[in-house]
């Protein structure tokens, strides 16, 4: 029997505000207990030992949030099922991403992932480049994710927008900011059971109202809901098979492949293996969320053609996204349920807004602030990376009342604007690993190309609504930033000087034929790849982590391949016993063969005791 309810009860708002508490008491937790993030290092990437599966749901629910949640469904009732096929879209960038991006950037352990644009390019102008793209990115998305469960709140409860907003804002950054990596993954897992559980209650109930499985498909054949391959070739078509496959697939690889929230996950585990698994354990993840999701679409709509009245055109909702809760309080008003789906969706707006936090903090000191700040204590410099993650917590909110003046679905504004700027991303990236004759200029004149048509475009969509240009499909935005990037800096690169292909090491550049025709004879693929020898991924990796001991009596010159002995140039105290200033300070190292022109071999005048034990990827 169907029951509904009007308002949140006692059991509704106990079970929602159990996963609050939860979710800061994760925080709490590894503040105090669990290593106590008293270091950078242990602070935003976790110390680089996190486990396998905790990452791969907090990859998944980084970016599969309370806008999934909402928007899907709201996009399979009013659209019909085309968007299903979006999924395979979301797979084929999955794969791309686990066998271009994660073997590119895994082994150069970084922190943040624009020190590689850096090391590409020989250039901060083209890592600062990126890092602005990012946090403009990330600063909208935590905007829209966190706005998004607001109104679904406010329609079955009657609290006030505002108050969600602060709320999703304030509990994310307080566990953010006590708990650092570990706190954001483990709660991702938390709040990933929460999301599932609520989910599956509405699809549940939902088609056992309705009748059964076949009934709800029927109704909707009947209807002419069920559309899966419209192969319209128009790019203004809002959804078709393209736009949502090849779309999609591009915009979703510049999220799994190179955002910084994904990059610092897969490089805080212990294997090249692991950082690969962990990205292709979210195919079943996407799969999982994305028909689950668009099930719950379709059996709402079978439900209401049932009942007899569509909500949504009786204005009983103000707009698509509340049309869930709204079905939520109509057939699930048992004690406690309601409160689930609530706890479902801020579930969502929670592991997205501690994820980019996190993602923030980390890009925002290690490409910007330390260079000038890297002499602090590791205490003084932890505290300036949790100062980060409150202040970016507070550009959220900000964003997020923007957010609540955009038209359209919350789905479609979050993957417009989102869109136009992870095009450009992923342009950026691939012009430097694809090409190795572009140089930075191009780099960073293609992004910035790539990065204002897009978003001319979305914003044209929303404000003007005339020109053709501003029909195109959302979907191609990503599409159109990262082309945009690739050719602009390509021209750009050929009228400012190319860069000889001998300059540029193997280990920044992408064997694109190797990875992906592995099938093809050697001698071809060798012709394909011009020529250039790459180095396997396992080996830069094991050439980073090789450990080496010295006596402090008798110094031993070792040559430092990697670029980690960078890391430690602006530290202040020792790391290992050994500091930066005593590498520079050892005579005679410009004459030692073993050593380039930029690196200078380790004196051992500060080491403290006999013998230590370090590995090379502190330096």
């Amino acid at each position: 029997m169907v029951q509904s309810k009007s308002e949140f009860d006692v059991w509704d708002w106990l079970l929602f505000g159990a996963m609050l508490a939860v979710s800061a008491g994760i925080g709490i937790f590894y503040a105090c207990i669990g290593g106590r993030q008293k270091t950078t290092a242990e602070f935003l990437m976790g110390g680089r030992s996190l486990q396998l599966v905790p990452v791969a749901i907090s990859i998944l629910v980084s970016f599969m949030s309370a806008i999934l949640i909402l928007g899907t469904p709201a996009e399979m009732y009013t659209q019909g099922t085309q968007y299903f096929m979006y999924m395979f879209g979301i797979i084929l960038a999955i794969i791309l991403a686990s066998q271009l991006f994660v073997p590119l950037l895994y082994p150069l352990q970084l922190t943040s992932s624009f020190e590689y644009l850096e090391l590409r390019f020989k250039s901060k102008a083209a890592k600062l480049t990126g890092t602005t793209m990012m946090i403009l990115q990330q600063v909208i998305y935590m905007g829209v994710a966190s706005y998004a469960p607001s109104t679904a709140l406010e329609a079955v409860t009657g609290f006030p927008t505002w108050a969600t907003i602060i709320t999703v804002g304030v509990v994310s950054t307080f566990y953010t900011f006590l708990g650092g990596m570990k706190a954001v993954v483990w709660t991702d897992v938390f709040q990933a059971v929460i999301m599932i559980a609520g989910l599956l209650a509405i699809v549940i109930q939902g088609t056992i109202s309705v009748g059964g499985i076949e009934k709800v498909w029927s109704i909707n054949d009947e209807w002419k809901r069920i559309e899966f391959f419209d192969f319209d070739p128009d790019p203004t078509t809002r959804h078709s098979f393209w736009s949502l496959l090849i779309g999609g697939m591009v915009g979703w690889t510049a999220t799994y492949g190179v955002n910084q929230a994904s990059v610092q996950r897969y490089c805080a585990l212990g294997s090249l293996t692991k950082a690969k698994t962990a990205v292709m354990l979210n195919i079943l993840g996407v799969a999982l969320l994305m028909c689950v999701t668009c099930v719950a679409g379709i059996v709402v709509f079978a439900y209401y053609v049932e009942q007899g009245c569509d909500p949504y055109t009786n204005k009983d909702v103000s707009n698509s996204n509340q049309i869930i809760p709204y079905f939520v309080m109509e057939t699930l008003g048992y004690p406690g349920i309601p409160g689930l789906f609530v706890a479902c969706l801020f579930s969502g707006a929670l592991s997205t807004m501690s994820s980019c936090l996190n993602a923030l903090s980390a890009v925002t000191w290690k490409d910007i602030l330390e260079p000038f700040l890297g002499k602090k204590t590791e205490t003084q410099k932890t505290w300036i990376t949790r100062i980060l993650v409150a202040l970016y917590g507070g550009a959220g909110i900000g964003m997020a009342f923007m957010a609540m003046n955009l038209g359209g679905t919350v789905l479609q504004a979050s993957l417009s604007f989102t869109g136009a700027a992870s095009g450009p991303l992923l342009g950026i990236f691939a012009l430097g690993a694809f090409f190795p004759w572009a140089n930075w200029i191009g780099a960073v004149v293609g992004s910035v190309f790539g990065l204002v048509l897009p978003f001319w475009i979305s914003i044209g969509a929303y404000s003007v609504g005339l020109d053709v240009l501003y029909t195109i499909s959302y979907l191609w935005y990503p599409s159109i930033g990262a082309a945009t990037v690739v050719i602009v800096g390509l021209i750009v690169s050929v009228f400012t000087g190319l860069t000889p292909k001998e300059e540029v090491d193997s280990r920044y550049l992408i064997p694109l034929f190797d990875r992906i025709f592995c099938c093809l004879p050697g001698s071809c693929r060798q012709c394909l790849r011009c020529h250039i020898e790459y180095e396997d991924p396992d080996d830069i990796k094991a050439e980073n982590d090789v450990e080496f001991t010295v006596d402090a009596d008798q110094p031993v010159i070792v040559p430092i391949k990697s670029e980690k002995y960078r890391e430690n140039m602006y530290s202040k105290n020792p790391i290992g016993g050994i500091s930066y200033r005593s590498f520079r300070g050892s005579e005679n190292w410009q004459d030692n063969p073993a050593f380039a022109e930029s690196e200078a071999p380790p004196s051992y005048n500060d080491v403290e005791g006999t013998a230590v034990q370090m590995a090379k990827t502190e330096l």
